[in-house]
């Protein structure tokens, strides 16, 4: 049996067996979960990961040689505090024709009562992090929603069979977009009296991404996310100009990450 888990996906997935022991198993950015100071000094803050009710949760698993490919997803009962299996998602296998490596199959699961969840994929031992399902406009007031994809199967995600593109990832992270001065490409000469004669002006319409109190290990999947071709912020497209910028909350597990970002498709007309 063979499972791979992309860092692309908008909710983590831990091996339940690989969690920090001590003794041959240490912290690192992959086998961290939420909620647990697994070292001294970086405390733990009480933090989720965010969804949208009626909002589609999409994510991929390559697998091989796996007998049961279902995933069951587990809500709280907010009266008790306990977990009880709510969802199976069945996947859909979304290999391109001719694929020859593993086969990729898509999971997607849309949360119709709000709440905390977690998913189980029990044949390949791999847990969720807990995450949060809101509809109060307080919380979606807190939520920057970003959607992404690439022009190629690239970065442990299948998005394409060919033409047909059969998969777009959607997340939504604590944060604010905000928007920028104006810039302007200007190509411009000066003439022999001295005059500046403009031969072209681009205006550019630029933003800010500020993501905000979010698990550090969420830093190489937004870095991942902004690898894309493709990625649209609240509905505009954007594209990144430059890294990520992660700023560490002092003695805390959470970061706050600031991207740089300029319009694409400028168009010079409003965007619905």
């Amino acid at each position: 049996m063979a499972v791979k888990n992309p860092l692309l996906n908008p909710i983590r997935f831990l091996k339940g067996t690989a969690l920090p022991n001590y003794t041959d198993r240490w912290p690192n950015m992959d086998n961290s979960s939420f909620h647990e100071e697994w070292q001294k000094g970086v405390f733990a803050a009480l933090c989720y990961r965010d969804f949208v009710l009626n909002k589609d949760i999409r994510f991929q698993f390559r697998v091989q040689a796996i007998s049961v490919e279902n995933i069951n997803v587990y809500k709280m009962n907010p009266l008790t505090g306990v977990f009880s299996q709510y969802y199976t998602i069945i996947p859909t296998d979304i290999s391109p024709a001719g694929w020859t490596g593993m086969q990729v199959n898509k999971y997607t699961f849309t949360p119709t009562e709000t709440g905390i969840y977690y998913m189980y994929f029990e044949e390949a031992e791999y847990i969720s992090d807990k995450f949060l399902v809101h509809n109060s406009e307080k919380f979606l007031k807190r939520l920057v929603q970003i959607e992404y994809y690439n022009y190629e199967n690239d970065y442990g995600f299948v998005y394409w069979d060919g033409a047909v593109q059969n998969f777009s990832g959607l997340t939504y992270y604590t944060g604010r977009l905000l928007f920028q001065d104006s810039d302007n490409k200007i190509s411009q000469y000066p003439s022999d009296r001295g005059n500046v004669e403009k031969l072209r002006s681009t205006p550019i319409r630029n933003a800010v991404l500020q993501i905000t109190d979010v698990h550090f290990s969420s830093i190489d999947n937004i870095n991942m996310i902004f690898s894309n071709s493709e990625i649209s912020i609240n509905g505009i497209p954007y594209q990144s100009t430059e890294a990520p910028q992660v700023d560490r909350i002092q003695e805390s597990d959470l970061v706050n990450i600031t991207i740089k970002l300029s319009q694409t498709e400028n168009d010079y007309f409003t965007k619905e």
